[in-house]
C-alpha cells in the first residue's frame, strides 16, 4: 500500500485548504506528513530519513537524507517525498504578512536557477532510492509562489534554461512523479500548474 499521483493530489488540496502558506520547508514537511497519515493511518511516515552516503561536487562524502519516507504496514519502504518550499516577495527584505490570523515572514529567495538544479538533483536521488529499495514511486513536490520557476519567458538564458521545470519540460522517463505547485496570488492559494507520472 503506497501513495498514487492522485492520493497526493488530494492530500495536497486537503493541505491547501487548511494552510495557505508556509513558515519554511520543515513547516510544509511536517504539515504535508500530518496530511499524508491523516489521509492512510495504516502508512508510517518517517522524516528526515537518513538513506545514504553519496559524492558532493567537491568528491567529498555527503550524508543524504529523505524529507519523507513511506513505510506500510509490513515495514517496508514504499516511498519517499523530497520537497522544496520556494518564496518571493517584491521587498528584497522579506515581507512580514499575516494569514488566517497568523503571522509569517515570507522571504524573497531567488536563485532559481540552483533551485531548479537542486529540484531536479533530489529527483536523480529518488530514481536511485527506487531502484535501492524497490519502490514503485516516489515523489518530488516544488511549492512556490515564485513565477521564475515556472512562467517559460523567464529562465531562458543559459544555466538556468538547462533546469526548466515548467509545463513544457518533458523529463526523461522514470519511476516518480513530479508535481510542481505555485501559491497563486501569493500567498493565497494553491494551484497545481504541473502534475505528471512518469
Amino acid at each position: 500500500m503506497t501513495l498514487s499521483i492522485d492520493n497526493l493530489k488530494e492530500i495536497m488540496k486537503k493541505l491547501a485548504d487548511n494552510r495557505h502558506v508556509f513558515h519554511s520547508e520543515a513547516d510544509f514537511q511536517h504539515s504535508l506528513a500530518l496530511e499524508i497519515k491523516d489521509y492512510k493511518r495504516e502508512l508510517e511516515l518517517r522524516l528526515e530519513k537518513f538513506v545514504g552516503i553519496e559524492k558532493n561536487e567537491k568528491k567529498k562524502d555527503k550524508s543524504v537524507y529523505m524529507d519523507l519516507v513511506i513505510i506500510d504496514k509490513n515495514k517496508k519502504i514504499v516511498s519517499a517525498i523530497e520537497l522544496k518550499y520556494k518564496t518571493f516577495t517584491k521587498s528584497k527584505n522579506g515581507t512580514k504578512q499575516t494569514i488566517q490570523d497568523e503571522d509569517y515572514f515570507l522571504k524573497r529567495q531567488g536563485a532559481e536557477d540552483l533551485g531548479r538544479y537542486d529540484f531536479l538533483k533530489d529527483i536523480k536521488r529518488l530514481e536511485s532510492f527506487n531502484k535501492e529499495h524497490n519502490c514503485q514511486k516516489s515523489f518530488a513536490i516544488m511549492l512556490t509562489n515564485d513565477k521564475h520557476y515556472w512562467d517559460s519567458k523567464y529562465g531562458k538564458d543559459g544555466f538556468s534554461e538547462e533546469f526548466c521545470i515548467g509545463d513544457k519540460t518533458e523529463p526523461s522517463p522514470s519511476p516518480f512523479s513530479l508535481i510542481v505547485l505555485a501559491m497563486k496570488k501569493a500567498p493565497l492559494g494553491l494551484t497545481i500548474i504541473s502534475g505528471s507520472s512518469f
